[in-house]
């Protein structure tokens, strides 16, 4: 097996653990590109911010264009300024775990599970987590170390649900342990919460124990699982796509051919995968009820409750166990297939129909204007249902051999990893600065100048909307002032880089990601892989760009230069490759007006009696 751990360093840990850190983080760079304080605040921050003022009219063209966060600045302009006219489309990457390493492969399952059930908050909220291995020597035996990094700042809600699942995790394991006892191989546990002891044969302290963590998990997330059934109509599109198999509503007239292959596909889908596709979407119709914010929706349910919380828990149990299938993988990419054909539909038409509103005269406009369909941006169906596992995932490590010695000896630490104070920076744009920054990137092309001319036009009319009428000075220059914190994964990382120093302890080179890193933070992490020749990583990048400040090896300066000067090329690079996206789709803007259709799908609504049918359904499978 691949060695893939790193020796991590404990003396003067405790010190450098109080310091206050000047770490870049994922939304610092992004704000220190150009974002307003508005949305700086995507993410919040603690404290009072550091100022540092970018002026072209100090710095030379030459430092200008190498300077980080100018770079992460205009590309999330680039970024920006397509969404205004394209919603997102993923473009989604993984990092392939070394299928050999079964013991990083297992710590990265848990680790992102365990970031994702830290969020309580609804949106705006990231964590990162990462574990240093227990010292165990001849003579002692110390604890393992979970580090923690909250976006923005340190929080004691964070660490004090961490601290409480790996309590409850201990003391189950210590059952575990007790009731295995010369037993041999302990049974496998399917799903170790309310039906385990069936299935396991395993006494009722630890069932009860099992039970509590669970009930634990999902009232602490409470508001963030309703987010992430309802997340950009992601619970709505599911529900028209099964109404669609089913044929419960009626099919749009203008139906593309692409759309009506992928939903043949599915209809013709086997009677397995059939009633799969059906148990899962009506799991998913109790969990969004008991969920909601209205009353009348929840069936008497009260929020939060015990019998509330048993019944999430059941729903979710048939979501987990549905999308942890591999025999159903088809059916998920099935499903993918046919909401990207819906999608490109609804997208044309909503294209075509702002082309048409742009030629017409105000008035005619005024008097023709149309509701259009909403527009759910591309996601993965089985990525989505996935995310309902993290709370079986983490009850599974009771069980787990390899997770045994995190638990079984000393009670593990948490330690917060200090982040570093935001930092407000005023960026100074011109047509001048981003055409000589994009010629030093090395976009060679003639019209470079008029697309830099529409490119500023655009991020001072998207900076007039946030913050107020913004007047250029006399030379055509602007500045857009932002307050930026960096992302959490990279201040995780930087504790992980000083723990590297030392032959004292191992690390897991691995962080966990409550949600996947933005493009900028992937480029990040690859550089300091090269630089460092080591193997840290997180699950993947979503591709998108958010504001983004350069994150600070501050204890190591040669090997903060090194990944800095990696960086540097790899922004350049990127630059000129969404610059040139751009101008394509600038070029695009002038195709021809087409048709746009009156057609708004409304999805059908289940009766209550749906909610006692499933309930019946789930309580015949859990006992």
């Amino acid at each position: 097996m691949q060695q893939r751990t790193i020796q991590t360093m404990r003396m003067g840990y405790e010190q450098r653990r109080c310091r206050e850190v000047v770490v870049a983080d994922k939304d610092d760079l992004d704000a220190s590109h150009s974002l307003p304080l508005s949305l700086s605040q995507a993410r919040p921050h603690c404290g009072f911010p550091e100022y540092h003022i970018l002026d072209p009219h100090i710095m030379s063209q030459s430092a200008q264009s190498l300077d980080l966060n100018w770079l992460a600045y205009l590309l999330y302009g680039l970024y920006e300024e397509s969404n205004d006219s394209h919603p997102h489309e993923s473009q989604l990457y993984l990092n392939n775990l070394d299928s050999e390493d079964r013991v990083l492969k297992h710590y990265a399952t848990i680790l992102d599970s365990l970031a994702r059930l830290l969020i309580y908050e609804e949106r705006n909220q990231v964590v990162s987590i990462a574990v240093v291995l227990p010292e165990l020597t001849p003579t002692s035996q110390g604890p393992a170390e979970f580090l923690v990094a909250h976006n923005g700042c340190v929080s004691p809600q964070v660490v004090g649900h961490l601290k409480t699942i790996i309590t409850l995790l201990r003391e189950a394991r210590l059952l575990y342990v007790q009731e295995v006892g010369d037993r041999g191989m302990p049974p496998k546990l399917s799903i170790p919460t309310l039906d385990a002891s069936r299935k396991s044969g395993l006494e009722i302290p630890l069932i009860e124990k099992l039970q509590g963590l669970e009930r634990s998990l999902h009232r602490y997330c409470w508001e963030k699982e309703r987010r992430r059934v309802t997340k950009d109509d992601r619970y709505g599109c599911f529900h028209r796509l099964v109404d669609a198999v089913t044929g419960v509503s009626d099919q749009p007239a203008n139906r593309t051919p692409e759309e009506h292959t992928a939903l043949q596909s599915l209809q013709e889908a086997s009677s397995t995968h059939r009633a799969a596709l059906e148990e899962v979407h009506d799991a998913l119709f109790i969990i969004n009820q008991l969920l909601s914010e209205d009353p009348d929706a929840r069936h008497a349910f009260i929020p939060e409750s015990s019998t509330a919380l048993d019944a999430l828990i059941a729903a979710m149990r048939v979501v987990s166990h549905h999308a942890s299938d591999k025999s159903l993988k088809s059916l998920w990419s099935l499903c993918d297939r046919y909401n990207e054909a819906v999608l490109a539909r609804r997208q044309a038409e909503r294209d075509r129909y702002m082309k048409l509103k742009a030629s017409q005269p105000p008035s005619e406009t005024q008097s023709n204007d149309k509701k259009l369909p909403h527009i759910t941006p591309t996601f993965s169906t089985e990525r989505w249902l996935l995310k309902a596992r993290d709370f079986s995932q983490i009850s599974r490590t009771v069980v787990s051999s390899r997770l045994a010695g995190l638990f079984e000896h000393v009670t593990p630490e948490v330690s917060p990893v200090s982040v570093k104070q935001p930092k407000q920076e005023d960026f100074f744009v011109s047509v001048e600065k981003v055409t000589s920054t994009l010629k030093l990137a090395g976009w060679k092309e003639d019209d470079i100048e008029e697309f830099a001319e529409t490119f500023v036009d655009g991020l001072k009319q998207r900076a007039s909307l946030r913050s107020g009428p913004i007047e250029p000075s006399d030379d055509g220059t602007f500045s857009q002032s932002s307050v930026i914190h960096c992302h959490c994964e990279c201040d995780v990382l930087e504790e992980l880089h000083e723990r590297s120093k030392s032959k004292d302890r191992q690390i897991i080179p691995y962080v966990g990601v409550s949600k996947l890193s933005c493009a900028l933070c992937h480029l990040y992490f690859e550089c300091y892989r090269e630089a460092t020749h080591s193997t840290i990583c997180t699950r993947g990048t979503h591709g998108q760009i958010w504001p983004w400040i350069t994150p600070t090896l501050l204890e190591d300066e040669a090997m903060d230069e090194k990944i800095k000067t990696l960086l540097a090329e790899k922004l350049k690079g990127k630059l000129v490759t969404e610059a040139k996206n751009a101008r394509t789709r600038q070029r695009a803007s002038q195709s021809t007006v087409g048709f746009v259709s009156n057609v708004v799908e409304t999805p059908h609504q289940h009766a209550a009696s749906a909610l006692e049918a499933m309930m019946k359904v789930i309580k015949a499978k859990t006992g």
